[in-house]
């Protein structure tokens, strides 16, 4: 497990936040991992694949939701495309992950 520190972390933070309203103040490879699937879950709901690449074999991870293509789709669209009732659905999916993260600190 590797911590993650400045931007990495805040952008990590930042993702959490917005699908569990809160976020841990020690930010993981774990949570970036959850991130990842928040995001690709998002986007692959919201129709928005034209706007962010496909993860290295299809499966999200910590280096796909790090990287710049990915950035770039959560500063620039992430909220407007990622819709309420979309935003609802995925958190309540991964809940129970974020719980046992967040537990564990």
């Amino acid at each position: 497990m590797t911590t993650l520190h400045g931007e990495d972390s805040r952008y990590i933070s930042d993702i959490l936040d917005f699908f569990f309203g809160a976020s841990p103040e020690v930010i993981t490879s774990e949570y970036a991992s959850l991130a990842s699937r928040l995001i690709y879950e998002s986007v692959e709901t919201s129709l928005a694949w034209d706007l962010v690449s496909d993860p290295p074999g299809f499966v999200p991870d910590s280096s796909w939701i790090l990287s710049e293509a990915v950035r770039k789709f959560w500063h620039e669209y992430g909220r407007e495309k990622i819709r309420e009732a979309i935003r609802l659905a995925v958190a309540e999916k991964y809940q129970a992950d974020f719980d046992r993260l967040s537990g564990g600190q």
